[in-house]
């Protein structure tokens, strides 16, 4: 049950209106515009924000792979992340060296990755 001095976020009567604590409604075509948006719809400085969040080495590189706008904002917090995890970074540093990626085993050495 909605507190007194809050409104509901959901009109009852026809339709759908979403309304906030302080602010006046909005039409069913603002609703359904808003709730197309997609996370590649974000700006950049949300994409960072989330990224920064992310702390686990599969799920950045989950994130980095799923389009070309989110790579190189993911990309570097996933070399920190790698660099920092001696396991991650030893298996990273071992494929890349294995398959010939020069440029992923410069960039986890120089974010400090151990190669030992």
């Amino acid at each position: 049950m909605p507190q007194p001095h809050e409104q509901p976020l959901l009109k009852a009567s026809g339709g759908v209106a979403v309304t906030g604590s302080d602010g006046p409604e909005r039409d069913d075509q603002a609703v359904r515009a808003t709730a197309d948006k997609t996370l590649n719809d974000c700006p950049n400085e949300l994409l960072i924000l989330i990224v920064d969040n992310i702390r686990d080495t599969p799920s950045l590189a989950a994130l980095a792979s799923t389009c070309r706008r989110l790579e190189p904002i993911a990309n570097p917090a996933l070399y920190k992340i790698a660099a920092a995890d001696a396991n991650a970074c030893r298996i990273a540093l071992q494929f890349a060296v294995e398959n010939g990626h020069t440029r992923s085993a410069t960039i986890l050495l120089e974010n400090g990755g151990n190669p030992n």
